[in-house]
């Protein structure tokens, strides 16, 4: 083929988004019905658990991500031979890049080395913004957008998305919507948020019009006041990876039901272990209930104690106890009831006791209600002579338990305790005593034994989304590459045009504190701080905290952190008409640009180490009246 040069471009469909895009909640239960409902928190890690990719942005936009170029030599390679202009020149060895395969599908040809990416797009906003970007070396470009996500704010050149940001506190109080109230929204979608709220102490700081404060900002209009005397601190949290690739997956999904029916002792000991003589090893049997959850049991009746030939003693009392353990499969969301009872025979004056107890738990342990039935020590009624007037203990009690649909584990706890009087002496006798216990409820179905299943439905689960979806802005977590980073702000004491001694920065950054202080002279009444730190492997969070150790309010701008090897400009706009009012440069030093009524530039003013300085001036005019024709 007669090719003289030849591009290629990828598309992808899937892509990151915005965090406002995918909305955040904490799931609580639902006070006036079953289950639970979802409610908006900016704060929360949870989010959607079901979406539409279509309808988020994630899948279904094709951009262009990346551009490929076709290397390879040319097929004039002899000097001796005359250039034949019309044939000469084209490149040898050409192939395309897409092409048809056997089966008819267009796809791309990744096997052959002369086709050679060099530039690709790894991150858009919502307005098809650049956010990220990386070239054929491995360095990639960052940029940070504001004012609704419209404008440029900061690019930063070899550093990625989330190792690098920039805060002028410009656009906090822009509005775009027509009637210019506010919207309801959480900050989680801004690149680094520093509204007050998400500022620790934030009650002592404030976003102020410096204008209207009667002194100028550094750039633009805002600057964050601390108070006096006042610290506040904004945290970031580290991260290992990028997070470049959002985990779109629709989740096999399949409903069981429980299929091992009955009920376990967990435990049971009766003491003495023989009743006249005879062994209660295996006894009182436990009965679980076939057609709802409860189970019940009968103690036997005793009628002797005698000696016990290994301890050489004489019970005087006789004791039960035991556990169990039920699962229950609730498929209706209602109230249940349950009943537990109790009977003691032969109470006496000498003290007995008979409860029991039932707990209903989640299966993560999640303790939803418990029932209590019984008395921790109970007596026989006595006439005034000392004489038991009634024998028999029973109680039974009913409660209500809200149960939404799922499985829950249910125990029971019995405890029986019976002092025989009269006992007093070797082979003596005392009366015998028939316990009774039992739980029921009016749940539906079997009771089960384990959490043994079988599938009775396969289905597929919606797409539930998580942080893998979303561009992964500074709030989300710093990127934590071991690269030595810079930190880069402005401050203002008062009017005083001096070096400023009552604010510092500190870094709190791999268990320590690096401590900031402002350098260099007073520029139009600001100075500068520049600091630097190297987050170690494994270091969870950066804490950046402004410090006023003054009496009267101190103010910070155009704060920044970038890899020390990177590059970041910063771009400050009016906030009414969008005009690009300064530059700051790679050192944090600004260019002012000043527009007339018109909005045609004017001015151009530098900041430098000995001031504000204009180096450029540009004046127009045009005649108003034309007085004659020469």
């Amino acid at each position: 083929s007669n090719v003289v040069t030849a591009t290629a471009v990828e598309f992808r469909e899937k892509w990151q988004v915005d965090d406002d895009r995918i909305k955040r909640f904490t799931i609580v239960t639902d006070p006036t019905g079953c289950g639970t409902i979802a409610v908006a928190d900016c704060n929360s890690s949870n989010r959607e658990s079901s979406i539409n990719p279509y309808v988020k942005g994630l899948l279904g936009n094709f951009r262009s991500c990346r551009s490929q170029v076709f290397y390879g030599n040319r097929m004039d390679t002899t000097t001796t031979v005359s250039t034949n202009l019309p044939k000469n020149g084209f490149l040898k060895n050409f192939v395309l890049y897409w092409d048809f395969n056997g089966s008819g599908n267009l796809v791309p040809n990744t096997g052959s080395a002369q086709w050679v990416w060099n530039n690709q797009i790894t991150r858009v906003n919502a307005h098809d913004q650049e956010l990220e970007s990386e070239n054929a070396l491995g360095v990639y470009t960052a940029a940070q957008y504001g004012y609704n996500k419209t404008l440029p704010m900061a690019i930063t050149n070899n550093a990625r998305y989330n190792e690098m940001f920039y805060e002028g506190f410009e656009d906090y109080y822009f509005l775009n919507n027509v009637d210019n109230a506010g919207v309801a929204g959480c900050s989680n979608d801004r690149h680094a948020d520093f509204s007050l709220g998400s500022l620790t102490n934030g009650s002592s700081a404030s976003i102020i019009n410096a204008d209207s404060a009667g002194f100028n900002a550094h750039t633009g209009k805002y600057v964050l006041a601390v108070n006096h005397n006042s610290t506040v601190s904004k945290s970031f949290s580290f991260t290992s990876g990028a997070g470049d690739d959002p985990a779109l997956v629709f989740r096999p999904d399949s409903t069981y039901n429980l299929v091992d029916v009955g009920g376990v002792v967990v435990s049971k000991g009766i003491y003495p272990t023989t009743f006249g003589g005879v062994s209660q090893a295996s006894n009182p049997p436990i009965n679980f209930s076939s057609n709802n959850v409860g189970m019940y049991s009968i103690l036997p009746t005793a009628t002797t104690w005698t000696n016990d030939s290994v301890s050489n003693g004489q019970y005087w009392f006789s004791e039960y106890g035991a556990s169990t353990k039920q699962y229950a499969q609730i498929t209706t969301c209602r109230n249940y009831t349950f009943t537990l009872s109790v009977l003691h025979d032969h109470v006496n004056q000498c003290g007995n006791d008979a409860n029991i107890q039932v707990t209903i738990y989640k299966l993560d342990g999640t303790m939803v209600n418990q029932f209590y039935c019984g008395d921790v020590e109970i007596n026989c009624p006595q006439d005034q002579f000392g004489n038991c007037t009634t024998t028999i203990y029973q109680q039974t009690i009913s409660g209500v338990a809200f149960l939404p649909a799922g499985i829950y584990e249910i125990d029971a706890d019995v405890e029986f305790y019976h002092d025989a009087c009269g006992a007093t002496t070797a082979g003596g006798q005392a009366s015998g005593f028939d316990s009774r216990f039992s739980y029921s409820s009016d749940i539906p179905g079997n009771t089960y034994k384990s959490l043994t299943s079988q599938v009775v439905c396969r289905s597929t689960d919606p797409i539930a989304a998580d942080g893998s979806f979303v561009n992964p802005g500074m709030n989300g977590a710093f990127l934590n590459t071991g690269k030595r980073m810079v930190f880069s702000a402005w401050v203002r004491e008062g009017t005083v045009d001096t070096a400023y001694t009552h604010n510092s920065v500190d870094l709190a950054v791999n268990g320590g504190d690096s401590v900031l202080h402002p350098v260099g002279p007073v520029v139009d009444g600001w100075q500068r701080y520049e600091g630097y730190f190297t987050p170690l492997p494994g270091v969870e969070s950066l804490t950046l905290k402004l410090i006023n150790n003054s009496s009267n309010t101190i103010y910070f701008d155009d704060i920044r952190i970038h890899p020390f090897n990177a590059d970041m400009k910063s771009y400050i706009y009016d906030p009414v008409n969008l005009r690009l009012t300064a530059e700051l440069d790679p050192n944090n030093y600004a260019t002012f640009y000043e527009y007339d009524e018109e909005g045609t530039l004017v001015r151009v003013k530098a900041e430098t180490r000995q001031g504000i300085k204009t180096i450029k001036e540009t004046r127009s005019a045009k005649q108003k009246n034309l007085v004659s024709v020469q």
